[in-house]
């Protein structure tokens, strides 16, 4: 799909529904509150958004289906920024580096 093409049925897909489904999960005994901005690869997207929404208490807010971004794309907050993690796809079988992108933000008091 060329680049800046909107695949609206791929946004609204099944599969990119599923990750959105996925929720928090209750009593979870700490909350993020601020997170720099971090994109990591991921071979498994769909085990990886559960367990950034499951384990972590992130919540999806967006999803790129295949066609607007190889691989896929999900991103995840925990607080009122669009996101905070980007989970990029890689293909099965290929050896994901740890990270992408890191950025923290800088808040300091003199």
């Amino acid at each position: 799909m060329p680049r800046g093409i909107v695949d609206y049925a791929g946004l609204k897909s099944p599969a990119s529904q599923a990750l959105r489904d996925l929720e928090p999960k209750a009593g979870l005994p700490f909350k993020l509150t601020k997170i720099g901005h971090v994109v990591l690869m991921a071979t498994d997207i769909p085990r990886s958004v559960a367990f950034y929404t499951g384990v972590l208490g992130f919540r999806v807010s967006d999803v790129y289906p295949e066609t607007m971004m190889k691989g896929r794309m999900v991103f995840m907050r925990c607080a009122s920024d669009h996101h905070g993690v980007a989970l990029v796809g890689a293909a099965p079988g290929t050896i994901a580096p740890a990270r992408n992108c890191i950025t923290w933000p800088s808040k300091w008091t003199p």
